[in-house]
């Protein structure tokens, strides 16, 4: 079988992730380069990626400490 729209959705999906990276992740750079820390605000509407870069963000540091 073939599910066209299923298909369609899921590109639809992918894109719109894409635009919400592209926003946000400049963003969460730039606040934690003025930060200097990984206390920032995470991004409205981009929940998912600010978690994991907040969570990614706090390894690195917590690496670079030990």
């Amino acid at each position: 079988l073939h599910y066209p729209l299923r298909r369609q959705r899921q590109m639809c999906i992918r894109d719109r992730d894409r635009q919400i990276n592209g926003t946000a992740i400049p963003r969460l750079v730039s606040e934690t380069i003025q930060a200097q820390s990984s206390k920032i605000q995470m991004v409205s509407g981009a929940t998912y990626t600010s978690g994991g870069y907040l969570s990614s963000l706090q390894s690195a540091i917590d690496q670079a400490q030990s």
